[in-house]
């Protein structure tokens, strides 16, 4: 059996732990307005791993504890004063 040596295309392999200043470089350059797709090139990681790091570290993904409640939502209205039929489809 030959052995098969398998080239990573620059990324580092799923699961692989994110390090304190992988952790700081993304902030520093979410701060400056660099998408998450040249994120991901220049710390060799996955775009959607930016993303949901991203998600992680500013609180918008949070798996609450048992008995703990998730903030109100309020309700949307699809039929409120924000969209009405236009005159000439009235009848």
């Amino acid at each position: 059996m030959s052995d098969v040596v398998l080239k990573q295309r620059g990324r580092k392999p799923k699961g692989q732990p994110w390090t304190e200043g992988e952790e700081a470089r993304l902030r520093q350059m979410r701060r400056e307005g660099v998408g998450f797709k040249d994120i991901a090139r220049k710390l060799g990681r996955s775009r959607d791993g930016c993303i949901g790091k991203w998600d992680r570290m500013s609180g918008r993904n949070v798996v609450r504890a048992a008995g703990q409640e998730a903030p109100e939502r309020r309700p949307i209205s699809l039929a409120g004063p924000a969209w009405s039929r236009p005159e000439r489809y009235q009848s």
